[in-house]
């Protein structure tokens, strides 16, 4: 009798050809299967070993996934016809997680090979409704990246439920994700199932997505739709009770984790009842999306990911899904723009405004929420172009407060217009004697020169252009750079003066060093000369010699803006 691997491929059942596509790639043949680019398609596994006949019974292998990494199904293949049909298939092949460790393995890609259900071969049946794993559309396959947020914030669910913590909330801006922590949560009790060595044991979880509700039995691996008898299943504290979208939890004597959108109304509710610990995932870094496009949209330009992210920021879904442009709808929404200004919370936001507004998760492993920010420096320059009136009222709603990071980002994309173009003439005081006089800004040709460290101007180059570092961090005590001195955007009463160093660097470039702070007209009266800190802000270190400081009054008025990269 032939092995598997020996039989033609046309010649096998769907079963077969996934025993013998995984046993050819596995055994040694490297190929995929020749004459169907639906099987096997961008296929690699990512796992330890594959695990032995018991596949269709245990966790390392019978998860299934589809469609886009943020809208993607989930089915289970067994032998028992009875419990389910496998005249259609999809096989999602998972790292082999440890079943000794709460760390996963160090994989961080879900790869997949399938017969796609859109395209599937003549003769073979679609996929039945029921026959859904989990509520997702079903698509093509595509590889599911697994953030390194997911690992952190399982090990911190975790660590709470071990505290004795029954009550969870995870939020964050729409499009990055957050739904899929749940299918991460599901493969993971899956693995630990069998030896039980998380503090999270359930033997079953409700699903709910709107009005719909799934039990996933872990024990013996069926999914059912549920309707009144809900009620009584998540009174079961041997459930852990799962909430995706605006649907406000149920009553329910269990473990719930409610990873609402980020405008749910309940949310806030949800938290001051239960006295949930809450956790917020942060928009993707470029370096994420990049490896998620290099191991699962290879065939997506990275100019065009480089470029989205440019314009949406951190959001994978607005970054990969390449044909829509929700920026052009965000923009026009009126009431999306009126939302860009100082809020405390994301869920007093509109969906459309979510485009435009990010939140700002803290860095320290603790996944807090901080505050919310324009998405990308481009919306901002959008924003000032396209309603620079509304723009303006918002910023005055924003001065009315304490200044946030969203007010200065904001100042500061609206200065860079204005002081690259040039021609207005300003308010200006010496900070040192306090001598009040008027500056015209260079007339220059509205375009911005980037630099970094390594690539600071000449004096020479100084001479009408206008010059922004890339980053941040290494030129924190400037924003710009032109012939009449080094500028600094701020809205706050004091801005401390760091990086001496490279700030010593840039003052070599002028024969009278002058740096300019420039400020709204509420802080221009108050503002002083400003001391001299070390870039962690803990102790006062030495001035540069010969530089002097002032203060700009930039007014905020509606001029002819453009957009400019």
């Amino acid at each position: 009798m032939k092995s598997s691997a020996s039989i033609p491929y046309e010649k096998k059942s769907p079963l077969q050809s996934f025993c013998w596509y995984t046993k050819c790639h596995i055994g040694g043949d490297s190929r995929p299967p020749i004459g169907n680019e639906n099987l096997g398609h961008n296929f690699c596994l990512l796992w330890d070993e594959i695990p032995d006949s018991r596949w269709a019974h245990e966790s390392k292998a019978f998860w299934i996934f589809s469609s886009c990494f943020y809208e993607l199904s989930i089915d289970v293949l067994v032998h028992n016809k009875v419990r389910m049909s496998y005249d259609w298939m999809l096989y999602l092949m998972i790292s082999n997680l440890s079943t000794s460790s709460r760390e996963p393995s160090k994989s961080v890609i879900f790869d997949a090979a399938s017969t796609s259900l859109l395209s599937i071969e003549e003769g073979l049946p679609r996929k039945r409704q029921h026959d859904t794993f989990l509520p997702y559309p079903q698509d093509e396959i595509q590889k599911l990246y697994v953030r390194q947020c997911y690992k952190d914030v399982f090990g911190l669910l975790l660590d709470q439920i071990d505290r004795g913590m029954e009550s969870f909330a995870i939020s964050g801006t729409s499009g990055i994700g957050k739904s899929l922590f749940f299918v991460y949560i599901l493969h993971r009790l899956m693995d630990d199932f069998t030896t039980k060595t998380l503090s999270l044991k359930p033997n079953r979880i409700v699903h709910q997505v709107g009005s719909s509700y799934k039990c996933f039995d872990l024990q013996q691996q069926l999914v059912t739709e549920l309707e009144l008898e809900v009620a009584n299943i998540v009174w079961k504290q041997d459930t852990l009770y799962v909430i995706d979208g605006h649907t406000t939890p149920r009553s329910s004597c269990c473990i719930v984790l409610f990873m609402p959108s980020p405008q749910s109304e309940g949310y806030k509710e949800f938290v001051k009842q239960k006295m949930a610990r809450q956790w917020d995932f942060h928009v993707w870094t470029l370096d994420e999306l990049q490896a998620c496009r290099r191991h699962c949209y290879p065939d997506v330009l990275i100019e065009t990911i480089n470029e989205r992210y440019r314009m949406y920021g951190g959001v994978a879904r607005s970054v990969f899904d390449i044909v829509s442009n929700p920026m052009e709808k965000a923009l026009a929404d009126v009431d999306a723009v009126k939302g860009v200004h100082n809020i405390g919370f994301t869920i007093k936001l509109s969906a459309t405004t979510h485009t435009l507004l990010h939140t700002i998760v803290s860095d320290n492993g603790q996944y807090r929420f901080l505050h919310v920010d324009i998405a990308s420096r481009y919306v901002g320059e959008q924003l000032w172009q396209r309603h620079s009136a509304q723009m303006i009222t918002n910023m005055q709603q924003m001065f009315d407060s304490i200044p946030t990071k969203i007010s200065r980002h904001l100042f500061e994309i609206y200065g860079h217009v204005v002081f690259c173009t040039g021609g207005q003439t300003l308010k200006c005081r010496c900070l040192k004697d306090g001598t009040v006089t008027k500056i015209t800004l260079d007339a220059l040709n509205g375009q911005r020169i980037t630099f970094g460290i390594d690539t600071i101007p000449t004096a020479a180059a100084l001479d009408g252009n206008y010059y922004e570092p890339t980053n941040d961090n290494n030129f924190a005590a400037i924003d710009s750079l032109s012939r009449q001195g080094m500028f600094q955007f701020t809205v706050a009463a004091e801005h401390p003066i760091r990086e001496v160093d490279i700030l010593t660097k840039l003052c070599n470039l002028y024969d009278e060093p002058k740096l300019y702070f420039v400020v709204p007209p509420h802080q221009f009266e108050g503002f002083k000369k400003q001391s001299f800190n070390p870039i962690d802000g803990t102790e006062q270190v030495q001035p540069i010699h010969g530089l002097k400081q002032y203060v700009i009054k930039l007014p905020l008025i509606q001029p002819d803006l453009k957009s400019r990269k």
